[in-house]
């Protein structure tokens, strides 16, 4: 999987892979670890980015985690640091 963010990088890694298997599709999906927190703008792009070029996408969500009692929310309420479980549990 390419880790998408919707970050510089992270775009820039599925841009490389676009053209390095062009015109063949990308033979592995995005992952994207969603905190919840997302700009809209920021899932729009990612979205519109899957539709335009085929890819396939697996999205997780925080939230998930959260719901069920895996994670619990912080007191600070930053849900950055709350991504490595899900990750994790998601490539496994």
């Amino acid at each position: 999987v390419i880790l998408f963010s919707g970050g510089k990088d992270s775009t820039l890694l599925v841009w490389l892979a676009i053209k390095a298997f062009w015109p063949a599709p990308v033979p592995f999906p995005l992952l994207h670890v969603d905190t919840g927190h997302n700009f809209p703008e920021v899932l729009e792009f990612r979205d519109r980015l899957v539709a335009e070029h085929g890819l396939r996408l697996v999205v997780v969500e925080v939230e998930h985690w959260l719901a069920d009692g895996r994670l619990v929310e912080r007191p600070d309420g930053t849900r950055n640091p709350l991504q490595t479980v899900p990750l994790l549990d998601s490539i496994a």
